[in-house]
């Protein structure tokens, strides 16, 4: 509106920045409906609107002939206002004590190719807000605002948080097809890890990286590596020394391309280093780099891997894939494993194990590794068959990982023909991998069902399925990993002895959380966030909500699936179980989205589901049900339920089928569906030659929501 703009002076030959000081307003009308439900739930409007002082710009896109089409710009001091906002600007973007900038930041400025960065920082009286375009994102349009725990004390923190973020010129769920919420420029296809140990555990590692260019110009690579190992040396595959840039605990290496890499082009990059990632306390092993041991690129892409270690004899390795040979050489053993099918991440693990190995029927073998120093290296070959009675402890958890494995490949399919490996953890990092899973074995007391070392394990098993033989394709699906996960550890425990009541327990558990969730009923809090938010259901006033919607919440949606496929013709549940089993056959090795779940649902029922995913993984509210019913005499003399249910908590167009069961002597009992929709729905049940003893209304636990009995009036 009135006010001083000015260039700031280029980076790199490229005039790269401006900043404003003076008297503005920002407005921000998101672009979808999920979206304007999200800047409701953070401001309390659909629209935003802003005054703002100041307004600093980082931009290699259109920007700057925009600017120059706008105004004619001299050569003269803009002034200590126009410093000040700079400075308050970069202290969001740089962490001072190791000058480590977002890789999606700086790349752009330095490499201004591809569709262009644009983020503006705005100075208001509320607090600073962030706007952005960021190329490097499918969703590239982004608003973020400090979080409102962004201070210690009286140090600021100068943290940001997504409030927005959606495609721009689209609806961002016309997007959810693509795989990837990235849109990367380069992408690493192929590594080759080779990680030496000594008696004290120092390691040394080589790593060779295939660098495929999705785009051209690309002269700088952020590359991202644990923080306590050095660089010794980089080099080209023709040997070549590759220039780097980096700083003292900076976990970025920020490696030139000299040329710059062409589209389509492959080149390898070979890197040595060395350091401490793991931590040994008497007889226990500490891995302190489960994901940032080898260098990656900002933002993951699949890769394959082709992974080596040496280590003394008296230690055990046990790493991601398939273990392709084990040769001693003198004091120290040399293991290779192969990840064949590209993988999001790998992984390793070492220590004292003893090895319970297992051969299933059916399934490839199951080596369940113990942290056991006094048996170190002792291998047991188990039966998975018989009375678990008197087997050990031990046996009786590797007996369970292998009734699991089979549990789930009876329900969906079988895993590649490669040996697992379950390998007991000794912290709270409980991450599957291909071929590898964590075991959790000792926890502190719960109370809850699923909070157990059990479930805990059924859950990582199942990730084998749900997350790694099938990927999700953005975060808008997560909950097909992790609600799959969760929903699947709970089947498994419905197939165990008392089933049937530690999984309602399990779900009683979860509704209770979710509901406990809904803390802004009482004016506490922000509203919960759909599932389909992904990890954006966290924030700074939603803390812990990733967990209780994404992994509890989206079980309860596959248990409410199941409920609706539930038939009294198909006890056996077979509709249910094809669903789950054609769903993994014919996505197995690749990415889902939740509109490709939809579809195989509604192939399952034969209905459109669109009302079911649009209540329940794209909003987010839970119905609260008052109920109450009377049984009265007909004139035939036979016996009529009737039925009286207020719904509230959702809007008027919310509907589901909600079981009604209605009990008899001697354990009789009809079920019958009622369609319940808008504030009040009545429904009369068919008449029945016996008298009824009791009406359930949401039999079986069937609709994630709140009942309340009421007296009929």
């Amino acid at each position: 509106e009135q006010g001083r703009l000015a260039l700031c002076r280029p980076i790199a030959g490229h005039v790269s920045a401006a900043v404003f000081t003076g008297k503005g307003t920002f407005v921000f009308t998101p672009a979808t409906e999920i979206e304007r439900d999200e800047l409701q739930r953070a401001y309390g409007t659909r629209t935003l609107r802003r005054p703002f002082t100041s307004l600093v710009l980082l931009f290699s896109d259109t920007t700057l002939a925009e600017l120059n089409a706008l105004a004619q710009f001299s050569r003269r001091d803009a002034g200590a206002g126009a410093r000040e906002s700079i400075r308050d600007a970069l202290s969001y973007l740089i962490v001072p004590a190791s000058r480590f900038v977002r890789p999606r930041i700086l790349k752009p400025l330095l490499d201004p190719v591809g569709g262009g960065l644009f983020y503006a920082h705005l100075t208001t009286a509320a607090g600073p807000l962030f706007f952005m375009i960021d190329p490097a994102q499918r969703e590239n349009v982004q608003l973020l605002r400090r979080p409102v725990d962004d201070h210690v004390g009286l140090i600021t923190l100068h943290r940001q948080e997504v409030v927005c973020q959606f495609r721009a010129g689209a609806d961002s769920a016309g997007d959810r097809s693509a795989t990837g919420d990235l849109r990367p420029s380069v992408e690493i296809t192929h590594y080759d890890l080779d990680a030496s140990f000594n008696p004290s555990l120092d390691v040394s590692l080589g790593a060779t990286l295939d660098l495929h260019a999705i785009e051209g110009g690309q002269r700088w690579l952020p590359l991202l590596l644990f923080l306590s190992v050095r660089v010794d040396s980089l080099v080209w595959e023709d040997r070549r020394p590759a220039a780097l840039w980096g700083f003292k605990d900076n976990p970025l290496i920020w490696v030139r391309c000299d040329p710059p890499l062409a589209a389509g082009e492959t080149r390898r990059l070979r890197i040595r280093y060395h350091g401490r990632m793991l931590e040994r306390e008497g007889d226990v092993f500490f891995n302190q780099a489960y994901s940032g041991w080898y260098p990656r690129l900002d933002g993951e892409t699949p890769a394959t891997f082709d992974l080596r270690f040496h280590c003394p004899r008296a230690y055990d390795v046990v790493a991601a894939g398939r273990n392709a040979s084990r040769t001693a050489r003198g004091d120290d053993v040399e293991s290779r494993w192969v990840v064949d099918t590209p993988a999001q991440s790998v992984s390793f693990d070492i220590g004292l194990f003893r090895a319970i190995d297992l051969e299933p029927d059916s399934l490839p073998p199951i080596h369940v590794l113990l942290a056991d120093p006094q048996h170190s290296g002792r291998i047991d070959r188990l039966a998975p068959r018989g009375s678990a009675a008197s087997r050990s402890i031990e046996q009786r958890i590797a007996m369970e990982v292998a009734e699991e494995a089979a549990f789930f490949r009876r329900r969906f399919g079988p895993l590649p023909a490669v040996p697992l490996h379950a390998v007991e953890t000794t912290d709270d990092v409980l991450v599957a991998y291909p071929q590898l899973v964590h075991l959790p074995l000792i926890f502190h007391r719960q109370t809850d069902p699923d909070l157990t070392p059990g479930f805990y394990r059924a859950h990582e098993m199942a990730h084998q399925w749900w997350g790694l033989a099938v990927d999700t394709r953005t975060y808008h699906d997560a909950w097909l990993s992790e609600g799959f996960a969760d929903f699947s550890a709970a089947w498994f425990v419905q197939n165990g002895p008392q089933g049937g009541e530690r999984y309602l327990g399990i779900l009683g558990a979860w509704r209770r959380r979710i509901l406990e969730n809904r803390r802004y009923l009482f004016g506490k809090t922000t509203p919960a966030a759909p599932i389909s938010l992904g990890d954006r259901t966290t924030s700074s006033l939603t803390e812990g909500d990733y967990d209780v919607l994404v992994y509890n919440k989206g079980a309860w949606v596959l248990h409410m699936l199941r409920s609706l496929l539930l038939d009294g013709s198909d006890p056996e549940e077979r509709r249910f179980r094809s669903l789950m089993s054609d769903f993994y056959t014919a996505h197995a090795g690749g990415a889902v989205s939740t509109q490709e779940f939809r579809a195989a649902a509604e192939h399952a029922i034969g209905q459109d589901l669109g009302w079911f995913f649009d209540q329940w993984i794209d909003h987010a509210e839970i119905p609260t049900y008052a109920f109450s019913s009377r049984i009265e005499r007909d004139p035939s003399g036979g016996y009529v339920v009737h039925g009286r249910v207020a719904q509230s908590n959702v809007p008027p167009g919310f509907r589901m089928e909600v079981p009604v069961r209605v009990e008899y002597d001697q354990g009789r009992f009809d079920r019958l569906r009622v369609h319940v929709e808008g504030p009040v729905t009545e429904f009369r049940l068919p008449a029945s030659h016996e008298a009824p003893k009791r009406v359930v209304f949401n039999d079986l636990e069937s609709v994630l929501c709140e009942v309340v009995e009421t007296p009929w009036k």
